[in-house]
């Protein structure tokens, strides 16, 4: 698709993704960008993740889960639209002693928690 742009559009010189956290999703648009000699820019790569989804929320995005991974999430929630699911993620966040990130792929598609916990014995609920 890039490449088809590039040929209607010259004067593109840079492509923007919405890669937050994959070094695989964000390695692949710098290869694709490098071979078609484009910028890559990536505004959201490594932002906070809870802030992020705040400011997805507040600016009108409807966000609609199709995956979940992690422990608090179950298969439960896809179909689910991330404002409802926002209280869960907070009580996770807020209630992990190790949490190390909520996250969210740059395709706005998936979301999780990923963490070290030595003992998560029950899932929170909505």
């Amino acid at each position: 698709m890039a490449d088809k742009t590039q040929e209607t559009h010259p004067e593109v010189t840079a492509l923007a993704s919405g890669a937050i956290l994959s070094n695989y999703q964000r390695l692949r648009i710098e290869h694709v960008c490098q071979r078609l000699g484009l910028v890559s820019i990536s505004y959201l790569w490594q932002a906070s993740q809870l802030p992020l989804l705040e400011r997805m929320l507040a600016c009108g995005m409807e966000v609609i889960l199709v995956k979940v991974a992690g422990v608090g999430l179950g298969i439960d929630l896809v179909g689910k639209n991330l404002r409802e699911v926002m209280p869960l993620l907070r009580r996770l966040v807020s209630s992990l002693l190790t949490l190390s990130e909520v996250w969210v792929d740059g395709r706005n598609r998936a979301m999780g928690v990923t963490q070290q916990v030595k003992e998560v014995n029950t899932r929170p609920s909505l």
